[in-house]
């Protein structure tokens, strides 16, 4: 999930806005209880990076970061499995995508299949933790009980980290094809910089009123490598014309900037 969806959260009279990538922040009013998100959109600033993880395999990048390793846990009100046990978060009509039709594939065209769909469910996990937190700052939780607010903030962060490593040991299996292992293996990257992410905002929700760019640049930043590693499937694979469908509404809707260099 790149930068599709932006959140405000307002608290303490600051609008921060969080996403998986830009984080944008602007002043408003005068301090106060908890409101929902203003008619108006905060005036963006230019995330650089600079505050953020170094690249990938320094050791600078994950002395300070929680483990992206994380094993699934029994939680009051977990996310649904579907019948081939993926985590079968809901999202809004116009952000669903269809599944393939599995029935006119080839054996190596639904490992292919296999792989997408459960990246897919991951992606909808990522769109549904964003929709979350932007209902609890837009009033889902009463607004003058900051306890019941952080407490929601940290129950929906642990809901979506425990569904996101449920789909991570679904997708440890290899891909033959050399092209859709290369998506595989961005995308598990990319999965463990949202759970990271997941796991701090459990473990400390007041974080997303602070700086969060170390962990947003890095969702940005593995969110390229995968549709990079998409692009080059696309490319160089003859692929069903249903796959191909399918991954490219993937790209679509959860990284819709990712030429743009912002993801």
């Amino acid at each position: 999930m790149g930068v599709a969806i932006l959140l405000f959260l307002v608290s303490a009279g600051i609008i921060l806005t969080v996403g998986t990538g830009e984080d944008e922040e602007a002043r408003q009013g005068e301090e106060g209880a908890i409101e929902g998100p203003p008619d108006g959109e905060a005036s963006p600033e230019e995330d650089t990076g600079e505050d953020g993880p170094s690249v990938e395999g320094s050791p600078e990048a994950e002395e300070d970061r929680p483990e992206a390793g994380r094993e699934p846990r029994e939680l009051q009100d977990p996310i649904e499995l579907d019948e081939r046990g993926r985590p079968d978060r809901t999202v809004p009509d116009d952000e669903t995508i269809s599944p393939p039709d599995l029935s006119r594939l080839d054996v190596a065209e639904s490992r292919v299949a296999e792989l997408l769909l459960d990246i897919e469910a991951s992606e909808r996990v990522m769109l549904g933790f964003q929709l979350d937190v932007r209902e609890l700052f837009a009033g889902g939780v009463d607004p003058e009980d900051a306890d019941e607010l952080l407490a929601s903030l940290e129950a929906v962060a642990a809901r979506g980290a425990d569904a996101l490593a449920t789909l991570r040991e679904r997708l440890e299996e290899p891909q033959e094809a050399v092209r859709a292992e290369e998506v595989r293996e961005t995308y598990l990257v990319h999965l463990d910089s949202w759970i990271r992410y997941m796991v701090t905002v459990e473990d400390d929700p007041q974080i997303l009123l602070r700086d969060t760019s170390p962990y947003t640049v890095d969702i940005n930043r593995t969110a390229d490598l995968f549709v990079r590693a998409v692009d080059e499937l696309l490319d160089t694979a003859d692929l069903d014309r249903e796959l191909r469908r399918y991954a490219e509404a993937i790209v679509a809707r959860g990284f819709p900037d990712a030429e743009d260099s912002q993801v």
